[in-house]
């Protein structure tokens, strides 16, 4: 983790950074932005040390942070997470402690109480076999999510929100050892939409409540493991430098591959997708400011060797026609944007394999 430098950041983009903390001096920068020496990012991922008296007063100033970014044009609270129900958790905490049948009995349970969509159980019931892979574990880990507690903005302004008919106060969410996270989509030197997420820890008094990078290196290992079966190359090279910066290693072959072309494609799928959030969630788009950033994906495509001119005119087809339109209709935006991304993805981690193959990385 790095201190925040003035100096590396746009004055909207520090505005955002100081809205969303309850104290900027205690903001520091993690993941691929916080290397100084790495220059094709698009997200801003920061962590925050969170001391204070009492969680009322943690709450009381949450609050004030969600009216503060509600107040703030061209900005859209995204995801927040705080607390866990366990009565809701399906999965063991690893792999090694896997039982279906206990699974099984879980799911169902939280399936009678109406918090799983039918097609959901059939899938998931399906894959909750007496012996399963590590990377349908993993799959079965980003499906069984439904003991993470997620707030909407009106909901953490009355202080609770409804679950089976009880309600859930937030100042016994923030009071549990567990994610407490925002995330925010702003528009940042007034060309781009850019994704921020900030992880809080606190602390009242002297009792540490909740910690949120307590096992940094299994965390990453974990994360590696998943991303290597899911084919993910890139993010795996992400967290793969993490590891061996933790561990005092040499990074240079990651540092080149993140300065690269590849890098370039990478901040591109990134973008793409902090597009298709804010059009998928939000009622109110900003029509022109969207598609001026997607008329940008241009110039950005046509400086990459890796894609062949034939494929290059396909997407710049796709993006010119996504541009003629005065309004943006939801469904036809997001599947195209969604053809652009998932096109570039799988160039993004052929070649990055080929590169990590080639330095003897995988």
């Amino acid at each position: 983790m790095s201190k925040i430098n003035i100096n590396e950041f746009s004055a909207d983009m520090l505005d955002i950074i100081n809205k969303m903390s309850f104290n900027v001096n205690n903001v520091k920068l993690y993941g691929t932005k916080a290397l100084r020496n790495i220059f094709n990012t698009s997200d801003y991922d920061l962590y925050e040390l969170v001391k204070s008296r009492s969680i009322d007063d943690i709450v009381n100033k949450f609050q004030k942070i969600i009216v503060r970014l509600l107040n703030t044009d061209l900005c859209y609270i995204g995801d927040i997470k705080a607390g866990v129900i366990e009565n809701f958790c399906v999965l063991s905490e690893s792999f090694k402690g896997y039982d279906a049948k206990a699974s099984l009995n879980k799911l169902n349970y939280i399936y009678d109480l109406g918090l799983v969509k039918k097609e959901d159980y059939n899938l998931i019931s399906r894959m909750l076999k007496e012996k399963i892979s590590m990377k349908d574990y993993f799959i079965l880990e980003d499906l069984l999510k439904y003991h993470i507690v997620r707030w909407k903005p009106k909901e953490i302004l009355k202080g609770y929100k409804i679950i089976l008919d009880k309600q859930y106060f937030l100042k016994d969410a923030l009071n549990t050892d567990s994610s407490f996270k925002l995330d925010v989509i702003a528009l940042t030197e007034n060309n781009k939409f850019s994704d921020f997420s900030i992880v809080y820890q606190i602390i009242v008094g002297n009792k540490i409540i909740n910690k949120p990078f307590e096992d940094h290196i299994g965390t990453l290992k974990e994360a590696i493991d998943k991303l290597y079966l899911s084919k993910n190359y890139y993010k795996m090279s992400k967290r793969m430098a993490s590891l061996d910066r933790y561990t005092d290693k040499d990074v240079s072959i990651f540092d080149n591959l993140f300065n690269s072309q590849l890098g370039i494609l990478s901040s591109i799928i990134s973008d793409i997708g902090t597009l298709e959030y804010l059009i998928e969630n939000e009622d109110v788009l900003p029509t022109k400011r969207i598609q001026y950033e997607i008329d940008q994906f241009k110039p950005r495509l046509s400086n990459i060797n890796v894609l062949s001119d034939p494929l290059r005119n396909k997407l710049l087809s796709i993006i010119n026609n996504l541009l003629t339109k005065n309004k943006i209709n939801k469904e036809s935006y997001l599947l195209k944007l969604e053809k652009i991304k998932s096109t570039l993805t799988k160039i993004l981690n052929l070649h990055t394999k080929k590169y990590l193959l080639k330095y003897k990385k995988i």
